[in-house]
């Protein structure tokens, strides 16, 4: 898998690695290819079992991608015939079923899910019962056709939130503990455009999609404790990036000359009451816009930060920079094509797709290196765990790599909804035509 098959239309290995070496040779970057690693290397290939999965929810699809498995003690729990049903990991045994539903994510001792009348069921992990309900009342009057309740977890509570409203300024946001308490209700503008993220404990910040003719993407924060309430907003951030001395995004620079646009990319640090602490521009020297079009986009686009670096993609090349120049660190390394920039591994790597496939890029020394994950080069899913990575691809191929950057798993037919770790077992959620939920085992 790790190298290159000499097939009818598929270049040899000697031929990818030359035009390879010629690419990052041009732009000045250093390149190792990683070697093959031997036999002792973890095995995920051995399937436990596999169930089928009920894909006919009649909940409206969101834009962006919702949780198909709950995994808890030795259960994982997913929509099968109709209802929410968990599943012992080890031997895929039901053990129980409960109301019709979808989405199920667990907090506590608890899991909940989204009734196919959009409330919010919770129940009893262990068992199944029936604990509590939250339903947004909705005002028939002022309700968009096809409104949607959505649900995270988070901590001991869940989140959620609903595209009840025509009014952008009255979507309704809620926080309930485990047991069912409603901790804190609220209404706030602007729709959840995205999966929501943990800055840190008792914070979630919450991205949206404003209204009016122009579109913008701001992030609200959310404390969940010790006192629930709507924090800052942050306007004009199309990313969050991480946390550097405050809360970094990437900035949309929209209102930037084009000139600058397409030669650069910014970065903009706030603190947590919306105060901007600095607004960084990261260009390569002597770089100037190209005529030829890009296979993606040729606009400067932040994609990663990390304790030393910033990482950006400007004409389809991802570049790394140092937070601030010195006398010690080099300015901007070009780590060659990146067509799309798929996101950062669990041993920090980047995991970027380029015309050849997927790769993955360790850059954090002076040297880069790089190697061939698969020859598919659409990414739909990326879930990472705090040992491996799992990647799934367009054309129904999955690969789970490790922190050591071994590849222990490598399985087709599968159109990668979600993907779980539970202890010794990694749970799949395949999508139609074949769909199924299947287990590894994680074999040492």
């Amino acid at each position: 898998m790790l190298g290159m098959r000499n097939t009818v239309g598929i270049l040899t290995p000697a031929q990818s690695l030359r035009i390879l070496l010629a690419t990052l040779a041009a732009t000045g970057a250093l390149l190792y290819l990683l070697p093959e690693r031997g036999s002792s290397a973890p095995s995920l290939n051995r399937s436990v079992w596999t169930q089928p999965l009920d894909t006919s929810s009649p909940l409206q699809k969101a834009d962006f991608l919702e949780p198909t498995l709950a995994v808890g003690t030795d259960r994982v729990v997913f929509r099968s015939g109709g209802h929410i049903c968990a599943f012992r990991i080890t031997n895929g045994h039901r053990q129980w079923c409960t109301k019709p539903g979808d989405h199920p994510v667990l907090a506590g001792n608890r899991f909940a899910y989204i009734t196919d009348d959009n409330a919010i069921e919770g129940v009893d992990a262990e068992s199944g019962a029936h604990r509590w309900t939250f339903p947004f009342r909705f005002d028939p009057k002022a309700t968009l056709p096809g409104a949607r309740t959505f649900v995270w977890s988070f901590s001991d509570a869940f989140v959620a939130a609903s595209y009840a409203r025509t009014d952008p300024g009255h979507v309704p946001y809620a926080v309930v503990s485990t047991a069912g308490e409603t901790r804190w209700t609220g209404r706030d503008q602007g729709a959840v455009h995205g999966p929501l993220v943990e800055p840190g404990p008792g914070r979630v910040l919450i991205p949206q999609q404003g209204a009016g003719a122009v579109l913008v993407t701001p992030w609200r924060l959310l404390r969940l404790e010790p006192r629930p309430s709507f924090g800052a907003s942050f306007w004009s951030a199309t990313a969050f990036l991480g946390r550097h001395r405050g809360l970094a995004f990437a900035d949309s620079n929209s209102l930037a000359p084009m000139d600058e646009r397409l030669t650069s990319f910014r970065v903009r640090i706030d603190d947590e009451s919306g105060r901007t602490l600095e607004n960084r521009r990261y260009h390569p020297p002597n770089l100037t816009p190209q005529n030829t079009p890009c296979a993606t986009t040729c606009e400067g686009q932040a994609v990663a930060i990390d304790a030393r670096f910033v990482y950006g993609r400007i004409h389809d090349v991802l570049y790394r920079f140092p937070w601030a120049k010195s006398d010690t660190e080099t300015a901007a390394v070009s780590l060659g094509e990146a067509t799309s920039f798929v996101g950062r591994a669990s041993d920090g790597a980047l995991i970027v797709t380029r015309a050849t496939g997927t790769w993955l890029l360790d850059s954090r020394g002076n040297a880069v290196r790089s190697r061939m994950l698969s020859k598919e080069n659409v990414v739909m899913l990326h879930r990472k765990f705090a040992e491996f990575d799992v990647l799934g691809f367009a054309g129904g191929y999955v690969v789970a790599i490790d922190a050591r950057q071994d590849v222990i798993a490598k399985q087709s037919g599968c159109r990668l909804v979600d993907a779980a770790r539970a202890e010794s077992r990694l749970v799949l959620a395949c999508g139609v035509p074949n769909a199924r939920v299947e287990t590894l085992v994680i074999q040492p």
